[in-house]
């Protein structure tokens, strides 16, 4: 539970930082569509239509239809909605990058989980009938570590130690009648 509130807390962080990388406009460039060359016009119409066709495609593209927009900015300040494009276009790839994270820490949590329960499962098998507490703590330890809130191994060491109780318990009958 834990761990998904930090993910969520750094999937918050990270979408209210969007650094905003712009391709630096040169002053020389031309300022309007009209007073480019013919072939500079038709490049700007092409990067423009496959932009968009890319951004469509699917998120796997959209660093494409990003470099395409930076292209048309190399040679024009802007074109049509371009700019707004640009914007959209990195915080397309900044939420794709986030679920990325999301996902793997995810799958770290997951992988971690299930290696709790492993280790949880070997050492109550090791000491299901056994009264080593040191050694039963020892077993532990990973688990304890990759998952400190996880109680299921507390209830190896508690069986544990109600067998020490139950064993001195014992051992003090025994002297009691003899």
């Amino acid at each position: 539970l834990i761990g998904i509130v930090a993910v969520v807390m750094v999937l918050a962080y990270f979408m209210n930082s969007t650094p905003e990388r712009k391709v630096a406009a040169d002053p020389n460039l031309p300022k309007t569509f009209e007073s480019l060359s013919p072939e500079e016009q038709k490049f700007v119409v092409n990067a423009y239509k496959m932009a968009n066709s890319l951004y469509e495609a699917d998120d796997a593209k959209v660093e494409s239809a990003l470099s395409q927009i930076e292209s048309i900015h190399k040679i024009i300040p802007s074109y049509k909605d371009s700019k707004t494009l640009e914007v959209k276009f990195r915080q397309t790839l900044e939420t794709i990058e986030q679920k990325r994270f999301v996902q793997e820490e995810l799958k770290r949590q997951e992988e971690n989980r299930k290696q709790v329960e492993t280790i949880i499962a070997d050492c109550t098998e090791k000491f299901k009938d056994s009264v080593d507490l040191e050694g039963a703590k020892e077993c532990l330890k990973v688990a304890q570590e990759l998952d400190p809130e996880n109680t299921d191994g507390q209830g190896i060491i508690t069986a544990i130690e109600s067998r020490i109780s139950q064993a001195l318990l014992e051992e003090q009958k025994l002297k009691e009648y003899n």
